[in-house]
Order: structure tokens, then C-alpha cells, then sequence
């Protein structure tokens, strides 16, 4: 009641002359010995105090706590009355019996023991003993900078079981290596713990995760943490749902091919509205209706087209002619065009392309300078089908290009980098950095030249060089025919192509073939001519423009029968050689087959300095042999589906990165986007199912971005 009255009327203005209120502070004032202080907080505190002790005291007085009290104390408990600091002592005495793990029966053990004089000397004894191992210890600890918690699991040095102190310290003594060893562990784990990865490493300590297992769960966290970032600054990632993403895709694939279909539509609409509808048979469309109703004694196609041009023109808007043809049929100031469109530049003359040039509004120029210089083809008489020898003396190099007249008069000009024909990096790797300075943009394979695709060396060892008869290598004729016998029975489905470095070489290569053929009659329809892409055997000038599933090449040249190897190469050694070379090596689609009695080698440069044969010795040296790619320089990791990391060689030492667009190498050894693509661009998912790389779903695509 004195607390509540002092609580109730403390802080009121008329607390004296309030009943309650004096008897309660008379009641303080009897039960102090001094003065009640005069703060009402004070006051009330000491009343709290006292009915805290009160309670306590009467707690003490039931019979539950009594014998609680005589379980614990024995003798010793006394109820209220109880000495208590003799109490305190004993109860901090069990706390720190229980912290160095005491056993529970050790104060029986002590209970019995009659002599405690004697046990007390000895417990004097062994504490001055522990007292000199304390201070010979505790500066070896500090020196070492050892955890105790760490190392014995506890930090009070005495509480560590001297058994076990003396079996560290003696393992310490007898591995000191080990002690270093355990300074680099501790090293390290604090530097986790500096760069917070301190929950790791104490996992990894307690052996809750294994080493190995260590990295993936770092990778793991670290990229849940870049996860959480990238949500926090791009709050619309975290809204993303991979299968709303993947039907926009699929429905802008399907878009983009309805528009492409859509176009062909309106083209085709477009040049039907244009058609001639009117003028009977009078005029330029009359003329054209004559000629088609007669059965024979046609215009000459040149007086046609000069009499009924336009109308012609307006039937077939695109000519697609030869630079003679035009000269032929087209009389100069009869018709013009909007565009022309040279094809295949680097091949054609200036003086033969100018008379097309003369008859358009604007053209466009489309060749590669890395390939075949013009040869005499348009200087040769209409149907003179002779070919020129490898001995000719034409300097193909002697003779400009309209491509290169357009480079000399710098109009814009733009690259072509997308590769598209080889499924296959290897069959592109060598041209690409020996002629393109690997600015091509090539899709690297997920085979590393296994199976049917890629580059392939075929070594000749007895290949002999004919070099004062037939010119040519008969070994190598013989086995690219039975090469090409074996294609057909086994591979019927691949369109096949052999390219020879001479002419005589081709004909060498044919005769041989005839006489399998003739003894396989089975297999003549491998040889149809009417298909699409027919097999053929060429020489290196006219192979330009061609492409084959898969191509045989016949070097041809080797050593003589007396073993001298002379370094002329036919076309090779000519200016522009190293073009042809490049013509050759690159029509391959899936496979090339090189077939050749020579090695790099066998190739001196000190004695020639022919361009054609540099590249010919650097592209000897690139096959692959015994297994070994020959594509040293460069490899790249690549997972294909169902295979180990494949080893791909033209490209970068690192691994790739699909941010988005296809890749090509750097002159820093890695790969860079090369053409940067939206995630749906169905070209791109088409060209790397054309080079073998299977569609995968995204991470996580079936449920969106995953919230860590």
C-alpha cells in the first residue's frame, strides 16, 4: 500500500493534505534508517527493491525451494539465512567444472578422500607447474597467433585438456612442416572471412561441404548475388517469365517468315501490274506476240531486243547476261537499266564490264580480291572452250579488275563477313587468317574434326612427279578416283567435287575414273549430270563459284623419280597464285580431302618466292596428321551435346561467350561479338543447327528468372 499511495499521490500539488499520502511516507521514513531521499523515483525504487526481497524471502520459505536448496548446498543451506558468498563460490566452482568438462562423479571422488591436506599440496604443486606451462605456452600461442576456440575449441587456455595440449605440441614438434602448412590455412581463412565468406569457410572446416564442392557453392552464392543486384537495379528482370519470352520468340520467327513470304507476294504483284495489257498487235508488245506464234524463222535476239526492248523489259525486268552477251545483244542507247549488279568482280576486266557500266543508272560491285584475278575467258572467241596451260606465260596479275577500278576510285565498300558455307571451322581457319586477317565471322564447331566433317591430309608417300613426260602424279590420280568410288558407294547423299592444281593432273584423275566406272556401272547414278550440284573434276582456274558437301584436291607436284623436288607449282608460281590457292581450299562445305605427295617440308623458300607457294607450304602445314590437329595455334573449349569439351582450332583459347550474337577471334587470343543479334533472330538459330550446335532451352526458361 505504500508504494501505490507514494505512486498515486507522489506528483500531485496537494499531496500533504492527502491522509494516505503521509502515512505512507511515515511508513518509508520507519523502515530507512537515514533520511528517504526526495526524488519520488528514488523513493519508489527502494520500495521495489524491498518487496523484490520480500517475495524472495518467502520463496524461500516453501517447502518445494527448501528442499530444492538442501539438494543442491546440503549443510550448507540454510534457508534465508543462508551464508551467501559461501553459495556464490561453490556455484561458480560447478560452472567452471562443467566448462572444462569435469566429470560429474569428481566431487565423490573428492568426497572420499581422507587425507585433503595432503591433495591440497599436490593440487599447490600442480597449479605452480601449470603457472610455468602457461608462461612458456601462452608467447608460443601469441608468436603463432593461434585461435584457441579454433584449435581446442575453447578460448580459456585452462580449461584445454592436458592430454590433448601435449599431444598437439608433441605433433608440432615432430611435423613442424605441419605447423606452416596450418599459419596458410588460417591465412586464408581469415582472408574468406575479410572478404565475407567466413559461413563457408567454417562449413568447409567442419566438413559440412567437401573441397570439391567448395567451388560450386562459392559460384553458386556469387552469382545469386549478382542475380539479386541485377533485380535490384533492373527491377523488370524480376517480372521475367521464360515461357511468355519463349512464345514471343516463336511468334516473331513466325512473323519474320510470313513478311519474308509476304514480300515475294508483293514483288510478284508489283511486276504482274507492271505488265503490258494493251496494244494489241501494234507497237513493241505486237512484235513480241509475232514472235511467239511463230514456229521458226525467229529475229535475231539482237533486233529483237532492238525492236521490242522495252516491252521485253517490261515481261523480264532483270538481265542476267555476260559482259560479251551484253555486248552482243544489247545495242548501245536500245535500253538502260536502274541497277547492275557485277557478280564474281575480281574475274572481270575493267574493258569488258564498261560496256554494262554504260547502260545502268548505278551498279553494285560484288567480288573478293582474294580470289581469282581475270583470266582471258571474255578474250577468247564465243565457244572456243581450250583451256590455258600451266605453262602459258599470262601474268594474271598483269590485268586490273572492275572490283579493283572501283577501289582505285574509292567508292563505299562494305565486307561481307559472315562465313556461311562451312559447317566446319577447320575448313575455313587457314584462308581466314592467311588472307582474311581472321576478320571473317566463323561459327566454331561443337566436333573437332571427327567423323565427316572438317580437314583431312591424305599423304601420297610413293606419289612420283612426272616432271619431264605427262606431268602428273599417277599415284594421286589413283587414289582420288578410288576416293571418289568410295564416296559414291558410301555416301551417295553428299554432293561431291575434286579439284586438281593443273590440267593435266584433272585428266590423269578422269582417265583413272573412267576405268572404275566402267567396272561399277552400278553407281553411274552418283554421276548424273542432271541435278542440282553434279560432281565434276576440275583445275584450279575454273573451279571459282562451285561448293560441294565435299571436296577432294589433288596437289599433284611432288618429287621426281630421281627425288629432286623443283618448286614450281604451275599456276602457283604465278602472280595472284596464292588467290587461286585460296579459291581451291575453301569449297567445302562439310569435308576437304587434301591428297598430296609432299609436307610442308618438302617446300624451300629459299628457293622461291612465290606467293602461291608461301601459302601452299603454310597450308601443308595446318593438316591435320596422325590424329594431330593441324590447326596448332589456336584451340577453344566447346561442349558439344553428348561429348567432352572439344577442342576447336582457328578460334580463341578461352571459353565462348553466346551474349547474344555469333563470335569471332581477336588479335588478343578471345573471342568478341561479332554480330550482335535479338535473343529470337532465327538466323542465327538456323546457322548454328547448320554447323551441328543443338537448340537447348534456356536456364530456367519453363518458370522465368529464378528469385534467389
Amino acid at each position: 500500500m505504500t508504494h501505490r499511495f507514494l505512486a498515486t499521490y507522489g506528483r500531485s500539488w496537494f499531496r500533504f493534505s492527502n491522509g494516505d499520502y503521509r502515512r505512507a511516507k511515515a511508513t518509508l521514513r520507519g523502515i530507512l534508517v537515514d533520511d528517504p531521499p526526495k526524488p519520488l523515483g528514488r523513493r519508489l525504487s527502494i520500495l521495489d527493491r524491498l518487496i523484490k526481497g520480500q517475495q524472495a524471502q518467502q520463496t524461500l520459505k516453501d517447502l518445494y525451494h527448501h528442499q530444492l536448496g538442501q539438494s543442491a548446498f546440503g549443510s550448507h543451506w540454510r534457508g534465508a539465512d543462508s551464508e551467501w558468498s559461501g553459495l556464490r563460490k561453490i556455484t561458480q566452482w560447478e560452472s567452471e567444472c562443467r566448462e572444462a568438462n569435469i566429470p560429474d562423479n569428481f566431487r565423490t571422488i573428492i568426497a572420499e578422500v581422507d587425507d585433503l591436506v595432503a591433495v591440497d599440496a599436490l593440487v599447490k604443486n600442480i597449479a605452480k607447474d601449470l603457472k610455468l606451462l602457461f608462461a612458456e605456452v601462452q608467447p608460443l600461442f601469441k608468436q603463432l597467433d593461434l585461435d584457441l576456440r579454433q584449435a581446442f575449441g575453447t578460448r580459456d587456455l585452462r580449461t584445454v585438456s592436458l592430454t590433448e595440449l601435449r599431444s598437439r605440441l608433441q605433433a608440432w614438434r615432430d611435423d613442424p612442416e605441419a605447423v606452416t602448412k596450418w599459419i596458410a590455412y588460417f591465412t586464408r581463412w581469415r582472408r574468406l572471412e575479410d572478404h565475407g565468406m567466413g559461413p563457408l569457410a567454417e562449413r568447409l572446416d567442419q566438413g559440412v561441404i567437401s573441397a570439391m564442392e567448395s567451388l560450386d557453392r562459392f559460384q553458386m552464392a556469387y552469382f545469386e548475388d549478382l542475380m539479386r543486384e541485377a533485380f535490384r537495379r533492373h527491377p523488370e528482370l524480376a517480372s521475367f517469365d521464360g515461357v511468355s519470352h519463349e512464345q514471343l520468340l516463336k511468334k516473331f520467327r513466325a512473323l519474320d517468315l510470313e513478311r519474308i513470304a509476304l514480300a515475294k507476294q508483293e514483288v510478284a504483284l508489283a511486276h504482274f501490274q507492271g505488265l503490258p495489257t494493251q496494244g494489241g498487235d501494234a507497237g513493241e508488245v505486237g512484235i513480241l506476240r509475232r514472235e511467239m506464234k511463230k514456229k521458226r524463222r525467229h529475229l535475231p535476239l539482237r533486233k529483237l531486243l532492238h525492236q521490242a526492248g522495252h516491252a521485253v523489259q517490261a515481261v523480264k525486268p532483270v538481265f542476267m547476261m555476260s559482259p560479251i552477251s551484253v555486248a552482243q545483244y544489247l545495242e548501245p542507247g536500245v535500253l538502260d537499266f536502274d541497277l547492275l549488279l557485277i557478280d564474281e568482280a575480281s574475274q572481270v576486266r575493267p574493258v569488258d564490264s564498261l560496256g554494262a557500266v554504260a547502260r545502268a543508272r548505278q551498279m553494285t560491285v560484288v567480288g573478293d580480291d582474294r580470289q581469282l584475278p581475270p583470266t582471258r575467258f571474255f578474250s577468247r572467241v564465243v565457244g572456243d572452250e581450250s583451256e590455258a596451260s600451266e605453262d602459258d606465260d599470262f601474268q594474271a596479275g598483269d590485268m586490273g579488275s572492275i572490283l579493283g577500278l572501283c577501289e582505285a576510285q574509292n567508292m563505299p565498300q562494305k565486307m561481307l563477313q559472315w562465313h556461311y558455307r562451312s559447317r566446319h571451322h577447320s575448313l575455313i581457319a587457314v584462308s581466314n587468317r592467311e588472307f582474311y586477317g581472321d576478320r571473317l565471322y566463323v561459327v566454331p564447331s561443337p566436333f573437332n574434326g571427327e567423323g565427316d566433317l572438317g580437314l583431312r591430309f591424305r599423304h601420297i608417300a610413293d606419289g612420283v612427279f612426272d616432271r619431264g613426260g605427262t606431268r602428273t602424279n599417277q599415284k594421286e590420280a589413283i587414289a582420288i578416283a578410288d576416293a571418289v568410288m568410295e564416296h559414291a558407294r558410301l555416301y551417295p547423299d553428299k554432293t561431291l567435287g575434286v579439284g586438281a592444281f593443273s590440267v593435266a593432273q584433272r585428266d590423269a584423275i578422269l582417265d583413272e575414273l573412267e576405268l572404275r566406272r566402267r567396272q561399277a556401272v552400278e553407281l553411274e547414278t552418283f554421276f548424273a549430270t542432271a541435278t542440282a550440284e553434279p560432281f565434276f573434276v576440275k583445275n584450279l582456274e575454273n573451279i571459282q563459284g562451285d561448293e560441294r558437301d565435299v571436296i577432294l584436291i589433288s596437289v599433284g607436284y611432288a618429287k621426281d623419280s630421281s627425288g629432286y623436288m623443283a618448286m614450281s607449282f604451275g599456276p602457283l608460281n604465278n602472280e595472284g597464285g596464292e588467290r587461286r590457292l585460296n579459291v581451291l581450299i575453301t569449297r567445302a562445305r562439310e569435308r576437304c580431302e587434301v591428297f598430296s605427295s609432299i609436307t610442308a617440308d618438302d617446300i624451300d623458300l629459299n628457293r622461291t618466292k612465290a606467293r602461291g607457294a608461301q601459302a601452299l607450304k603454310t597450308y601443308l602445314t595446318r593438316l591435320p596428321r596422325r590424329g594431330r590437329d593441324g590447326n596448332r595455334f589456336l584451340r577453344l573449349r566447346v561442349r558439344a551435346p553428348g561429348r567432352s569439351g572439344a577442342r576447336c582450332p582457328g578460334l580463341s583459347s578461352r571459353r565462348p561467350d553466346w551474349r547474344g550474337g555469333v563470335f569471332r577471334r581477336s588479335g588478343h587470343r578471345r573471342l568478341r561479338p561479332a554480330w550482335p543479334l535479338p535473343a529470337g533472330d532465327r538466323v542465327r538459330r538456323r546457322f548454328l543447327s547448320f554447323v551441328s550446335f543443338r537448340s537447348r532451352p534456356r536456364p530456367d526458361s519453363s518458370a522465368g528468372a529464378r528469385r534467389p
